[in-house]
C-alpha cells in the first residue's frame, strides 16, 4: 500500500518513528484485506485501522453454550454443609488410588447439591 509518511507512522518519539510492518488477519480472510493505515490522535501511539471486503469476510461461528457449575450456591452455610456432607460419603480417603476418588467423588457431590446452569444464550 503506498501511503504518505505521517500514513505510516504508528509510534513516534524522541526522533525516533516505527512504521506499520504488518497485520494480523486471519488465512481465510488475508485475500480481503484492501487497505491499512493510521489514524492520528495520541501523540506518541497511533491507531491503526484495516480496510476488509465487507461482504466477503468469513464470519465467526458462535460456540455451543457450555454448562456451568453454580459455584455461587456455595456462600450459603446449608449449601456447604450439605456439599461437605455429601463429599465425605463419596470420597474415601482409605481408597487405593485416591486421586482418581477425589477426582471422580469431588464434581458428582458438587453437581448433587449445587447443580449446574442450563447453558443456554439468547
Amino acid at each position: 500500500f503506498r501511503k504518505t509518511e505521517k500514513r505510516k507512522v504508528t509510534f513516534s518519539a524522541g526522533g525516533n518513528e516505527t512504521e506499520i510492518d504488518f497485520m494480523l488477519v486471519g488465512r481465510k480472510n488475508r485475500k480481503y484485506l484492501r487497505d491499512v493505515k493510521t489514524i492520528p490522535g495520541e501523540l506518541q501511539h497511533r491507531l491503526m485501522v484495516s480496510d476488509l471486503d465487507k461482504g466477503k469476510v468469513k464470519k465467526c461461528m458462535r460456540k455451543g453454550t457450555v454448562e456451568r457449575r453454580m459455584v455461587w450456591k456455595l456462600n450459603e452455610e446449608e449449601t456447604r454443609a450439605r456439599f461437605e456432607e455429601r463429599a465425605e460419603e463419596l470420597v474415601s480417603i482409605d481408597a487405593p488410588d485416591l486421586q482418581k476418588s477425589f477426582k471422580e467423588g469431588v464434581p458428582k457431590a458438587f453437581d448433587e447439591v449445587c447443580g449446574r446452569t442450563k447453558g443456554m444464550r439468547d
